[in-house]
């Protein structure tokens, strides 16, 4: 029922909106992590944005009932039923910083408890959430790889660098 101000029409067509979009940025997700706000005030919830934003990532607070209408249709669908209390909803495109980030501020701060987390359709529990945020994040990946890739390039100039120095110095480099 509409009251004399249009009020619960602006509110629902805010929900909606609230919900497609979500709904659209979680089809595009690599993973999703899920807290519960035990009382974090506003500064905190900031610094918690603050640092996902930092990641590519987005947090969310709102009603359970929003949260599982986004998820139908995605590969988070599996989390819907753990929507209890006053939950919010991590979300971006690399789930192991996003893991790394939200237990290193759980751990920093403790009215926020890490509820669950999903990368894809794999649905975690805490703990998975907690282990996950040990492995290296997908630039670590990367940066490792490079470094492997590069290290015989690099042993191998090295070489040929002592061999052209030896040379040039009228020693005779050894066969």
């Amino acid at each position: 029922m509409l009251s004399s101000n249009g009020r619960e029409a602006v509110d629902r067509a805010q929900k909606e909106q609230t919900v497609s979009a979500l709904n659209k940025d979680l089809l595009s997700s690599d993973g999703t992590v899920l807290t519960h706000n035990l009382g974090l005030n506003a500064a905190d919830i900031t610094d918690l944005r603050r640092t996902i934003r930092g990641i590519n990532g987005h947090v969310l607070v709102a009603k359970n009932r929003l949260i599982a209408l986004a998820l139908n249709g995605t590969k988070y669908e599996g989390l819907k039923d753990q929507l209890t209390g006053p939950t919010t909803i991590v979300y971006g495109d690399d789930i192991y910083a996003l893991t790394k980030a939200v237990v290193k501020f759980a751990k920093n701060n403790e009215k926020l408890k890490i509820v669950a987390g999903s990368s894809g359709s794999d649905i975690m529990d805490a703990k998975a959430v907690e282990a996950m945020s040990k492995l290296p994040s997908l630039n670590e990946m990367r940066a490792t790889f490079i470094g492997l890739l590069q290290a015989p390039a690099s042993k191998m100039a090295r070489v040929l660098h002592v061999y052209a120095t030896k040379e040039e110095s009228g020693e005779q480099p050894a066969a």
